[in-house]
């Protein structure tokens, strides 16, 4: 001690002490500043000296070991610049100048350490805080906006079930017009079936979209859940953190013997062992929550794919169905087509029987025709052998031809130059009519005119019937081509076998 007393205070009278002990501090000034511990020490010191230490060099040299423990450093943080060159009169009062600049830099020094430990708490606090109510107003601000968008997310998932509900209702009412103006029950059934295949692959397509809809929803909520887990278990590091300074700081002020601030330190300690307690709690309910959520999504592709299979059976029972009507229906049609081939072919045989029939008399009638002929051309025959024997009546037979053929002429140019030609079309017509009385009645008209002479009434009657005798023989030709015509078409379908 009394080395000590002498290096401090023996240096007074030349100042190279002082001088030295300034110059060592320099480099130490911001160490000193973190160094705690050894200000605790001072200041116990400083409090264990009290005045009455005034009065002597012992008490005096107590403090200036208290300094020199801390060597150059404890003797800035004191702020003692003690002009040991000006002591000249005596120990005591030299002594009692230093003690009284000591009891003054002794409250700076408190002050100091008051900053030191309220900047120590202040971060044991916004640890904390960081671990409590950031950390719940992070949670509670991220699940505000989850909610949310799973409200919209429900929203619109209740609109498209309510749309395609809509269309379903639709289809429905589309199958019941479209049965109704069906023909029979057989049309009705398969415009029925051909609807319920349309209707169960709209269900399907319904179905696909409605559980699509439902695992994407199990999953916004697991990812949600996923995400709050995450949060949680940040929060419990940040309280772990909060937990681990907050006894950091409370063990430091115990050891260090410092009073006045351990039962604040101990209070944060509890605070933030309670608050770690509750993030671990939260972190458990969290992650139970998340495996929850995502063991629903399995659930949910689980339901997806039994609602997909069952509105795929409903398809393939419905096409079933329908395939079984279409080939009902299809072999009905076939046996009808059958029984109306063997009804036309009866018919045809029949049609054919009369056409045969129809020819066998048209044949006959025709032998009868020519046999008529024959008997004509052997009578012309007979008469013109007669008169090819006797000469003279040959002559007078040609004679008689050569009149004829002129009166012809002169009958015919007397029929063209007749101006009432309406008479003989008019006549002509009764005659065709077979209106005996009706002729009758128009030649007694006819008579009363001075020029329908008995010559013209007779001309009037062989134009009548040459015209009507040509319109025949034109007609009975037609009939003949035809005839002959349709003799070798029947010829030609007889033939085929």
């Amino acid at each position: 001690m009394a080395d000590i007393v002498k290096l401090v205070f023996g240096s007074a009278y030349d100042g190279a002490g002082a001088r030295q002990f300034v110059a060592g501090a320099g480099e130490a000034t911001k160490a000193a500043l973190r160094t705690t511990g050894a200000a605790r020490n001072l200041s116990s010191a400083m409090a264990a000296a009290g005045s009455a230490a005034g009065g002597a060099v012992g008490d005096i040299s107590r403090f200036v070991s208290a300094f020199a423990q801390m060597g150059a450093v404890g003797a800035l943080i004191a702020g003692v610049q003690i002009a040991l060159d000006r002591v000249c009169e005596s120990i005591k009062k030299a002594a009692d100048d230093a003690l009284k600049v000591v009891q003054d830099r002794a409250e700076r020094v408190r002050a100091k350490l008051d900053e030191l430990n309220r900047q120590r708490m202040d971060g044991v606090y916004k640890a904390l805080d960081k671990a409590t109510v950031k950390a719940r107003e992070a949670a509670s601000a991220f699940d505000a906006l989850a909610a949310a968008y799973m409200k919209v997310g429900a929203a619109q998932d209740a609109t498209a079930r309510s749309g395609a509900s809509a269309a379903m209702s639709a289809l429905g009412l589309e199958k019941s017009r479209a049965m109704a103006g069906a023909g029979d029950d057989n049309a009705r059934a398969l415009v029925g079936a051909g609807y319920d295949v349309r209707i169960a692959r709209q269900n399907l397509a319904d179905t696909r979209a409605e559980q699509d809809r439902a695992v994407a929803y199990a999953e916004d909520d697991a990812a949600i859940k996923a995400r709050q887990a995450k949060m949680a278990e940040k929060a419990v590091r940040d309280a772990l953190a909060a937990r681990d300074l907050a006894t950091k700081t409370y063990n430091e002020d115990v050891n260090g013997d410092n009073q006045r601030n351990v039962e604040k330190s101990k209070a944060a300690k509890e605070a933030a062992e309670k608050a770690y307690a509750a993030a671990v709690n939260d972190s458990v309910a969290k992650q139970a929550e998340a495996d929850a959520a995502a063991e629903r999504v399995r659930q949910a592709e689980h339901a997806r794919t039994a609602a997909l299979n069952d509105a795929t059976r409903g398809i393939l029972e419905a096409e079933e169905t329908e395939r079984r009507l279409v080939d009902a229906q299809k072999k009905a049609a076939e046996a009808e087509l059958r029984r109306m081939k063997e009804a036309d072919r009866a018919a045809e045989a029949q049609r054919r029987k009369a056409e045969a029939d129809r020819k066998a008399a048209e044949r006959a009638e025709k032998a009868g025709a020519l046999s008529a002929f024959r008997d004509s051309a052997r009578s012309q025959f007979e008469q013109a052998f007669d008169l090819w024997r006797d000469p003279e009546a040959a002559k007078s037979a040609q004679n008689q031809e050569r009149q004829r053929e002129d009166d012809m002429k002169r009958f015919r140019k007397s029929v063209d130059r007749y101006g009432g030609k309406w008479r003989i079309d008019e006549y002509a017509e009764l005659m065709r009519n077979g209106d005996a009385e009706g002729m009758q009645s128009r030649l007694a008209e006819w008579r009363k005119s001075s020029k329908f002479t008995p010559e013209v009434e007779q001309m009037v009657k062989a134009a009548a019937a040459d015209q009507n005798a040509n319109a025949a023989e034109r007609a009975l030709q037609n009939i003949e081509k035809n005839t002959a015509d349709l003799a070798k078409k029947l010829d030609a379908l007889l033939s085929v076998k």
